[in-house]
Order: structure tokens, then sequence, then C-alpha cells
């Protein structure tokens, strides 16, 4: 015969020397008293632990008072649900102490709540409602004490996502995710940062790899960010490596009133692009690897490379052209006489595409050697009707320049024609009266050599 308890009628009815009485499953009426049905309360607890209860046991309360209370004043656990088939393999357990453990039947170290398993372990949370908002994991911490809390103070830690792994003799952290006071609070603000943690390999201690303050700068190597995404480095390895494996930019930098109109790119073959969203092809099907394009209307020229130095000294801005015929970066390999150091071109749009016009070259002008890079500047220019500019003028290593002739052998080397116009005449004096200007003569140039004034005559 199954047995329940019965509801008692006062809160006399029971103590700890009474006598309980239990109700007859088979009438329904309460035993009478004196009978052999009358049981002490620990005989009633053993009983009860060898037949199983009737399903569907429902307590409530209508009081102020607790509905249900569980005091252990001993070793053993307050509460413990098992699985009837496998006692005590996976429980749910409070202990003495207040500690809630699922899986294991004692708690470890101090955590109030405590989950083990052999298999995936999930832990859900799911809000329905007809709103927006969804469910919430609260961390909180306050200075005081529990009844009487205060204010936390700037760098208190609010709170941690901590992950551990086991190293075959206990838990190690291996990264983290911590909140902290970011500042001083103050009614109704409290400010906070977020900080990412890892543990480098071969370590027991975790850093800090990632922080985001208060005021949303994210710092990656730096704990005081100063602008919106600050990266900072102190090894051999890079920085900040950007790979797009796509058709997409690598980077883009755009103005975000007018998006895409003057944006700095750095695509996918590692171009720098300003002004626009892709680079262009320029003269002789070439893609420059820094490209400022503009469609600025308002007057001022636009596509200008400009450098700024502001330095107290003699130095000034610079543009660097370098060459060598190694095929490593960052080895040496000398260059040969003839070699191109580095070209300025210019073109002009023909209306199909961009045709050069104009160019100044630097080339190796000699046999170079150590601490010795012999050069000379080419300048130069399309002919009407051409499409390659031709060379016009040069500047060789010795320092003579050369006007159309590649190898002029004095100062000034004019292969063809000289026009003067607005040079240094005499004309004071009458040809054929002073005896020192030929009667044919029509006037002189003067001109300084060596610092003497000399004259040089021309006829009419």
């Amino acid at each position: 015969m199954s047995t329940k308890i019965s509801q008692l009628t006062s809160a006399t009815d029971i103590t700890a020397s009474d006598l309980m009485q239990v109700v007859d499953v088979e009438d329904g009426v309460m035993a009478p008293s004196g009978t052999n049905k009358k049981v002490t309360a620990s005989l009633l607890a053993k009983e009860l632990a060898k037949q199983p209860l009737e399903p569907g046991i429902v307590i409530s309360g209508s009081s102020s008072g607790d509905a249900v209370r569980i005091t252990q004043t001993g070793s053993g656990n307050a509460l413990v649900v098992e699985d009837s088939t496998n006692p005590d393999s996976t429980p749910f357990i409070i202990d003495s102490s207040g500690k809630c453990t699922i899986g294991k039947t004692t708690a470890t170290g101090t955590a109030l709540l405590q989950i083990f398993s052999e298999s995936d372990v999930e832990f859900r949370v799911r809000k329905s409602a007809e709103n927006i908002l969804g469910s919430i994991c609260i961390l909180q911490k306050a200075r005081g004490t529990t009844n009487s809390p205060s204010a936390v103070l700037n760098g208190d830690q609010i709170g941690r996502f901590v992950f551990e792994g086991h190293d075959g003799i206990s838990n190690c952290e291996a990264a983290s995710i911590r909140c902290h006071v970011d500042g001083t609070p103050e009614t109704d603000s409290v400010p906070g940062r977020l900080t990412f943690v890892t543990t480098p390999d071969g370590s027991s201690s975790a850093l800090e790899r990632m922080r985001i303050t208060n005021s949303g700068n994210v710092g990656i190597g730096t704990d005081t960010p100063t602008a919106k995404l600050s990266v900072v480095d102190n090894s051999s390895s890079d920085a900040l490596r950007i790979t797009q494996t796509g058709t997409g930019n690598a980077l883009l930098v755009e103005d975000s009133a007018n998006p895409d109109a003057t944006p700095t790119v750095i695509d996918t073959t590692g171009r720098v692009i300003v002004g626009h969203t892709s680079g262009l092809t320029s003269a002789l099907d070439q893609n420059p690897y820094i490209q400022t394009i503009s469609t600025n209307t308002n007057g001022v020229a636009g596509g200008v490379f400009g450098a700024f130095n502001y330095r107290a000294d003699t130095s000034g801005g610079g543009l660097s052209f370098n060459k060598s015929r190694a095929t490593t970066p960052g080895t040496n390999a000398i260059v040969s006489s003839g070699d191109n150091m580095g070209v300025i071109r210019f073109a002009g749009d023909d209306g199909v595409a961009f045709i050069q016009g104009a160019l100044i070259s630097a080339d190796v002008d000699g046999t170079p050697g150590t601490n010795d890079m012999p050069g000379r500047l080419v300048f130069g220019t399309t002919a009407d009707g051409a499409v390659f500019p031709t060379e016009r003028m040069r500047i060789t290593s010795a320092g003579n320049v050369g006007i159309a002739t590649t190898t002029p052998s004095s100062k000034l080397h004019v292969a063809g024609d000289l026009t003067m116009s607005s040079a240094t005449v005499a004309t004071s004096a009458t040809a054929g009266t002073n005896g020192d200007v030929p009667a044919q003569v029509e006037g002189y140039l003067v001109v300084n050599i060596n610092g003497t004034a000399r004259k040089i005559p021309y006829y009419a």
C-alpha cells in the first residue's frame, strides 16, 4: 500500500518527538490515534526513501514566510536531485554552504554555481516577448556590504569572463574578457572599459591584448589609445596587416559627408590611390603604385603631391627614387652604366588614353663603385604628331649641358643654331671709329669670363 503525507491541521501538530499520522490511500481516512499507523519522523523518512512518491507534488505558500526551507546542520548536502537509474552520477546538488553543483557530487573551488559534464555543455537563456529587447546577463560590482552597497572606484573590476584549460595538474587561464571602471563614477554614471586578455605560449601569466576605453577608443598593444584605433607593436613582426582575398579594396578611407568622392584607397595590388575608388592606367599602360586623382573645379590645381618639412635645419622635403639590380628586397646588387634610376613622366589624355608629353629621367652615367654613383639627367619632350618623348637636353655626370647632343664636350654644348634675345649688347661705339670695332661689325655682346668683361662682336 502506498502512502502520502496528509495535510497538518495546525503548526503544533508535529514536534521533534511527536508522531506523524499518515492517510490510508485506500479509504482516505485519518488513521486513529494509537494505531499501528503512527510512525516516528525518522521512520517515516526511511519508509519514503524505499517507495517512490506520487508525481505532481505541489508546494505552495500564502504567507510572507518561506514556503520551503531546507536546513543542513551536518556535513551532508542540503539537497540532492539525482538520476534514479544511475544515482549520484550526474546529480543536482546544493551543499550546506549554498553552492549549487550540477554533474558532480561535490563542489570544487569557490564558485557558487558549477556545471560539470563529459559531453557538450550549453548554457541557454531565451526570452520570448513582443518587443525588441533580448536576454540579459548582468554582472554587478559594489563596494560596501550586501545590504549597504557603496560606489565603486576608478579601476575597480566589475566582472570578467574567464576561459580556463586543464594543464594536467590544474586549470589555467587561457583568456578572459574583463570590465573595469574607467573614470570617476557619478550619480547615474559609471564609466567603463573592456579589456581582452590572452596567455602567451609557454607563459603562466595572461596579458592584455586589446582595450576599449570609455570614450570608444580601441587600443591594440597599448592601454592608452589616443584615436579610434591605436595599434602599437614592439617586435620584429608586422604591427598591422590587411589581406584582401576578394575583388574589393584592402583599405578605403572616405569623407563621411560625401562618401567615395575623395577617398584614400589601398587596392589588392598595393597601389595607394587618393581621390578615387580605383586606380587608373597612365602613360605606356603603366599603373603607378601611388596615384592622386582629382576632379576639382574650384580653380585650385588638383592631383598635387605636396611635401611639408618643419625642421630647424637646412634640410627640406624630398622625393627619392632608388634602383638596385638585386631581386630580393633588403639585399644589394650594384647597378650598371646606363641603368635608369628613376623617371618623372607627364602625360595628357588624347581622347582614348593618356600619352606622354614630356619626361625627366635619371640614369647611371658611368661605371659605379663603392660610394661612387655617377649620374646624368635627361629631359625629353614629345614632338607634334609623335607618341613618345625625344631627348632634348642632358646634364652629364661631369656637369656638361648638352642641347640636341648626347655627348656634350663643354659646359654648354649646343648642336645647332643658337638664338639669343635680350642679351647685353653694346652699341655706344660707332663701328670703325674707335679702332676696336671693325667697320663691318654692327655691335658686340658683353660676357664675363673669369671675372673680366669680354666683348664678342657680331655682324649685321
